[in-house]
């Protein structure tokens, strides 16, 4: 098909400042190693020098997708995809709002630690944000819920 077309997200990649991948989701088909591999090191490359002034979301071009990235706390959040930028920026607000819900119950930025602990979690609630690429659910609340419903399913 005609796949170049499609809104998509590429992938979500968490970072901490010494540019170590604590996560990291890629959302096309038959995405290879190599490729993950080499597309960190250019994300690497192509962004590092703007990390110390990325409390605000900023944007680089990445083996031709559009990435935005933020820093909060310890921790660097990319999103990479063909959405417009307008939108990638909402979903990594909403990524990154997210992850603090999980990591801890304040609201002040987390450690790479507390990312640590939670990190199951946090996964299990990026997977309810974004379905083969899709943004389907930002509904912070409804997610949570979603969650704890198959966490007491499993019990």
């Amino acid at each position: 098909g005609n796949s170049t077309k499609e809104m998509l997200v590429y992938g979500i990649v968490i970072t901490n400042y010494e540019g170590n991948v604590l996560y990291s989701s890629y959302y096309e088909n038959n995405v290879t190693n190599d490729q993950v591999f080499q597309f960190e090191q250019n994300l690497y490359q192509s962004t590092h020098f703007e990390w110390d002034r990325a409390e605000q979301p900023l944007i680089a071009i990445v083996n031709n997708k559009t990435v935005v990235f933020q820093s909060s706390g310890e921790l660097l959040y990319f999103v990479a995809g063909t959405y417009n930028e307008a939108r990638l920026n909402q979903f990594l607000g909403y990524l990154i709002s997210n992850v603090r819900t999980y990591a801890t119950k304040r609201r002040d930025p987390i450690t790479e630690a507390e990312f640590m602990q939670s990190r199951s979690n946090i996964c299990n609630s990026i997977d309810e944000m974004i379905n083969k690429g899709i943004i389907e659910n930002e509904n912070i609340e409804l997610i949570e819920q979603t969650l704890l419903g198959k966490l007491s399913l499993n019990l």
